[in-house]
């Protein structure tokens, strides 16, 4: 296991911006993908300057905070990539049953086998100053999806996207008077349109006309002063019936939902037995005398 210091973490960084996948960036530089994490969770409680804390692309930060920055120059090394590869096409590998098509030499061209063997090669494909062998490869144009792509980011006004939504079907606005009369607010613009609401809500609910067809879109009401409300909704209202649907109808069976009352007694309490037996007296200066329950002096009865 390699050691940590500061000359691994460049290199992890390093290897962080040519190829950004932990796992190989980590091979590479001989650490585990558990010590990478651990070196970021201590990086990020920033308490250890002297391990955490380096210079790298002349820029001294802590270690989590290069690994954002090697994480962005990788996605811009893919960006620019994908501008290459829009402007001049690419270079794709040719195969043959699985098998790598190889390049050959075109100064070996049109030579015999017996001439192959007097210049001491073995065979006609080209290589490379290592000796080794060249691939065939056909340039390919670009993709029209990424030059799309590329245009409609930097020119969105002319190569973006755009939605429009059209609608044939007129739907005009009626203004509901207060006579309760339907009318076009603009008399000028408006079409003629017939009033039909009440054919055309009755159709709408058993499903017999479609939505497009209705020649009225719209209906707003007037509205109605403070002094209009308070004389059409002020004041006390008077209960309107309600009326419930899909009860049974029981006026053709009386018997079977009514249900005979009987009487119940009431007895009175003790309080107003008690009251009964004995009557009130008034203490007053002049003597005690009896008053009777529903008579005040003065003669005046309670009501």
């Amino acid at each position: 296991m390699t050691k940590r210091s500061h000359d691994l973490l460049r290199d992890v960084l390093d290897e962080l911006c040519v190829t950004p996948i932990y796992t190989a960036a980590c091979a590479r530089c001989g650490i585990s993908t558990k010590s990478l994490w651990r070196y970021i969770r201590d990086s990020q409680c920033e308490d250890d300057p002297e391990s955490y804390r380096l210079v790298w692309c002349d820029a001294e930060a802590w270690f989590h905070d290069h690994l954002k920055h090697a994480m962005r120059m990788s996605a811009l090394m893919i960006e620019a990539t994908a501008r290459h590869h829009a402007l001049h096409g690419f270079e794709e590998v040719q195969t043959f049953q699985g098998k790598t098509c190889w390049k050959e030499d075109p100064r070996l061209a049109g030579l015999s086998d017996a001439e192959l063997v007097r210049l001491g090669k073995t065979d006609r494909y080209e290589r490379n100053p290592d000796g080794s062998l060249v691939p065939l490869t056909v340039r390919r144009k670009p993709s029209d999806q990424l030059v799309l792509k590329m245009l409609s980011a930097h020119f969105p006004r002319t190569y973006g996207e755009k939605v429009e939504h059209q609608y044939s079907n007129i739907i005009p606005v009626m203004l509901m008077g207060r006579d309760g009369k339907l009318r076009r607010p603009n008399r000028l613009s408006a079409p003629q349109v017939e009033d039909r609401s009440e054919e055309l809500v009755a159709s709408a609910d058993s499903g017999e006309i479609e939505p497009g067809k209705m020649k009225i879109g719209l209906i707003l009401t007037e509205e109605l002063d403070p002094q209009e409300l308070e004389q059409r909704f002020g004041g006390e209202q008077p209960l309107k019936e309600v009326e419930f649907e899909g009860l049974p109808d029981t006026s053709e069976q009386p018997d079977a939902l009514t249900v005979p009352a009987t009487p119940v007694k009431t007895e009175p309490s003790a309080s107003a037995q008690a009251d009964k037996a004995e009557p009130s007296r008034d203490h007053s200066a002049d003597g005690a005398r009896p008053v009777g329950s529903g008579v005040l002096r003065g003669g005046d009865r309670v009501t």
